[in-house]
Parts: structure tokens; C-alpha cells; sequence
């Protein structure tokens, strides 16, 4: 969301959101055979709206998720992912352990996790809200609304 701000305001986007994600970093050293980096993970998804009409005035801001927690890179080529989620409408309590595994890969190309992890069994659920850039609608919602308007 900070880097749309600054893509609005005509700013080098590129250069900017680089500059804001390097301190999610803590910790990055290639040449370190442990602990190679360590780095904060995770998003804030949140919606607002705003209504002033004949019949009454409503708005309100709802965070839809936030998830948080780190990502380790060790012993050259394994990773530590460890994530959880969080409720900030009520009282910003934790909701669960989302991510908490192990990775590496393999001779052959493969990489292998052990741990809980998301397991996507449809396109919506294979799709992680991390890589969605813009608005994303599912068939459904397509054919209930587009065809309205």
C-alpha cells in the first residue's frame, strides 16, 4: 500500500519500495555457513467505504487479515518459515499458526517442506493474496456483479 502511494505521487516506485522492504530485513550475511538472512514476513489487508446518500450516511474500516512472523535462510539452502494470524477488529488477538515449517531443496531440483503449510486444492486457494497485484474476482462474483452493471 506504501508503494501505491508513492507510484500515485510520481515517485521511482521501484527504487522507493525497494528502499521500504530492505528493513524487513534484520539480518543477511551470504558468508555466514548458519544463519544467512533473517527477515520479516508477512500482510496487512484491510477495506474502507464511505456512503452519503438520501437514505443515510454509513462508512467504516474493517482489516480484513493480519498475518505476520519470519523467514529464515540457514545452513546454505534450507529455510524456516514460521507465521501467524491475527485479529485486529476485535482486540488484535492471535488466531492461529498459519505457516510453520521447514524447506530445502533437494539434488534433484525438488524441495521438500515438512511442517504445516497451506495446501491450495482450488485456483482460489493455490492463489496467495501476497502475489495478487490488483483486484482479483472469482468467476462467481464475476457473473453476480459484472452482469448487473
Amino acid at each position: 500500500m506504501l508503494c501505491l502511494g508513492f507510484i500515485s505521487a510520481g515517485l521511482n516506485s521501484q527504487v522507493t519500495c525497494d528502499h521500504i522492504w530492505k528493513y524487513a530485513v534484520f539480518h543477511e550475511d551470504d558468508e555466514n555457513p548458519v544463519v544467512q538472512k533473517i527477515a520479516f514476513t508477512g500482510r496487512l489487508q484491510g477495506e474502507a467505504y464511505w456512503f452519503d446518500a438520501d437514505q443515510g450516511d454509513t462508512n467504516d474500516a474493517i482489516w480484513r487479515r493480519l498475518r505476520m512472523g519470519f523467514k529464515n535462510a540457514v545452513f546454505d539452502g534450507c529455510t524456516f518459515h514460521f507465521e501467524g494470524d491475527f485479529n485486529l477488529n476485535a482486540d488484535g488477538s492471535y488466531n492461529r499458526l498459519t505457516d510453520a515449517y521447514s524447506s530445502g531443496k533437494l539434488r534433484n531440483g525438488a524441495t521438500l517442506k515438512i511442517g504445516k503449510q497451506s495446501a491450495g486444492f482450488t485456483l482460489g486457494g493455490v492463489t496467495s493474496s501476497k502475489s495478487l497485484i490488483t483486484i482479483h474476482l472469482h468467476n462467481e462474483g464475476e457473473q453476480v456483479f459484472l452482469d448487473e452493471f
